[in-house]
């Protein structure tokens, strides 16, 4: 008999093909909208919630949370849709026989491949540099530092806010500011879009994500 963790994860099993990028890229859009945009009078709290003061606002505090949250999920999903447009698979292989995490969609029977999981998002950002030399078909290129280290903070991001929570979180701009300019060049270089990208923070910061068509 199944347990219960396998028969829920049944409900997310899929190969996915390289038509599949567009819906991964739209769920980044979304999720880097909710980033950029959410204010704190979109945090609904009970009277309970509100009252347990663990910051001047407490709607400040799970406004943060979600923005954090968002970058993660937008960015992993924004690394996914890149490679699986790029035509590479995101499902682990099963054997053995097909290491490391740049598998050509094709080139590996699919009895060989896990519908079940994916490479993870610190997989993905380690392969991207051999990828895009590959997809460009340049050995000497190099991944921009700014692309590397926005993935990076997001990764952690995603990792800690859905793991653990703080009542304090030291506000540092340049971890914005990095991502910012990461998500800018990633949808440049990877769906050439312009991308007007903000993340609101400070009082009365104007949040933008907007695609110029």
């Amino acid at each position: 008999m199944e347990s219960i963790e396998r028969l829920t994860k049944r409900e997310y099993m899929k190969l996915f093909h390289q038509s599949d990028w567009k819906l991964f890229k739209i769920g980044a859009n979304y999720y880097l909208r909710i980033a950029a945009l959410l204010k704190m009078n979109d945090i609904e709290l009970t009277d309970e919630e509100q009252s347990a003061v663990y910051c001047k606002d407490n709607r400040l505090l799970f406004r943060n949370i979600q923005k954090r949250l968002s970058i993660g999920i937008g960015s992993e999903l924004l690394i996914k849709a890149h490679f699986i447009n790029s035509g590479y698979l995101i499902n682990k292989p099963l054997s053995k026989n097909f290491k490391g995490t740049l598998h050509k969609i094709g080139s590996i029977p699919e009895i060989e491949i896990n519908i079940n999981e994916t490479f993870s998002f610190d997989k993905l950002i380690h392969a991207l540099p051999k990828l895009e030399k590959e997809r460009i078909k340049d050995q000497k290129h190099r991944v921009h530092p700014e692309i590397t280290e926005g993935l990076k903070i997001a990764k952690v991001f995603r990792n800690k806010e859905a793991h653990v929570i703080t009542n304090s979180h030291d506000y540092n701009e340049l971890d914005y500011s990095k991502i910012e300019k990461c998500i800018i060049k990633l949808y440049k270089e990877w769906f050439n879009e312009e991308v007007n990208f903000n993340i609101s923070f400070e009082k009365n910061e104007i949040g933008k994500f907007e695609i110029k068509k």
